[in-house]
């Protein structure tokens, strides 16, 4: 078992097929590379650059402050780790896993992560910025306060965890898959998604505001207050979904499928949709005014007592439209409506 000394400065140095105990305080690594290692001691306020970490075992470490840069991870594991304010900048992380660890307050900047596999895990405050993230497989984990940021995320599962304040923003995903998720006010916000599906997904408060999403899906998921305002929607399918107070004002909706929906209190105001599939939605009480309809399926579909301002009636001949309100009334108000719904971000009390 080794120890590595205090020193100022360790450079081009290899370690390979060794297991260090632990480091010093301040250390300093520059152009080392670490092979088969395997790491069992604390790291605290020390800095990697330009390091190679290839075949590496973390097992029962604390990383405290420590700094990675343009470094490359290759086959690491991280078992039974708590990683504490790490920075990584310029990295390249592949065909790794990190396993009942907790990684906190942590800064992954300007890198690539290719096959990366989290199970029984906690990510808190962590930030991914700049950053492509490809085949990650996130399993019964805790993910709070986690922001993807200027980022590309394909080919990604998360499974069996539970997801509070997840926000992803200004970035592109392709193939991601949420099921058996649950959390409130996460965000997908600025993205352009293609292909993203959740099952059987708790999601009581979400945003999906000002996207454009290309196919995908709910199925089995509870989407109370769904905010998709001025996003564009293809080929969406909602299957035993209900969002009973969604927000779609000014958003676009092409080849979209809401089914039997529950949309009891939704808000469509000034939305376009072409080609969707309306046909027994549940949406009495819901508010269109200003809904713009190319094609779209009606037949069955509860609209009773709803706001359907300006509309013409003879447009909505197959719903069932009894107490809805076509022209102005004096003593109409939608005021009340959203009082009573009052949709929305919601704040505990």
């Amino acid at each position: 078992m080794s120890t590595v000394r205090e020193t100022q400065e360790i450079r081009g140095q290899t370690f390979s097929r060794m297991d260090i105990a632990r480091i010093i305080d301040t250390h300093e690594f520059v152009d080392c590379r670490f092979i088969q290692v395997n790491w069992t001691g604390p790291v605290r306020n020390t800095r990697f650059l330009n390091c190679t970490f290839d075949r590496v075992t973390w097992k029962n470490v604390n990383l405290d402050k420590v700094t990675m840069f343009e470094c490359v991870f290759e086959s690491v594991l991280w078992d039974r780790c708590k990683i504490w304010q790490m920075t990584a900048n310029l990295y390249r992380m592949q065909d790794c896993g990190l396993n009942q660890s907790s990684v906190s307050f942590c800064d992954f900047i300007d890198g690539e992560i290719l096959r990366l596999h989290i199970s029984g895990s906690s990510l808190l405050q962590c930030t991914f910025m700049s950053s492509k993230l490809s085949l990650m497989t996130v399993i019964n984990c805790g993910l709070y306060d986690i922001s993807v940021v200027d980022s590309y995320q394909a080919q990604c599962k998360i499974v069996d965890s539970k997801i509070d304040r997840y926000v992803t923003a200004q970035s592109k995903v392709n193939d991601l898959h949420f099921e058996r998720c649950s959390g409130n006010a996460n965000r997908w916000t600025e993205v352009q998604m293609k292909n993203v599906d959740y099952i059987e997904c708790v999601f009581p408060e979400a945003c999906w505001a000002m996207t454009n999403w290309q196919t995908g899906f709910f199925t089995d998921c509870v989407l109370d207050t769904a905010i998709f305002c001025e996003s564009t929607l293809i080929g969406i399918a909602w299957r035993d979904s209900p969002t009973p107070n969604g927000l779609f004002d000014d958003s676009r909706l092409h080849d979209c499928v809401m089914l039997g929906t529950n949309l009891s209190n939704a808000s469509f105001r000034r939305a376009v949709l072409r080609d969707v599939d309306w046909r027994n939605v549940q949406a009495s009480h819901a508010n269109v005014e200003g809904i713009h309809l190319s094609n779209v399926l009606l037949k069955g579909a509860d609209f009773r007592h709803a706001n359907l301002l300006g509309q013409p009636e003879n447009a909505w001949s197959t719903a069932d439209t009894r107490g809805a309100v076509f022209h102005e009334r004096p003593e109409f108000d939608d005021a009340v409506w959203w009082q009573r719904v009052s949709p929305g971000t919601k704040t505990p009390t």
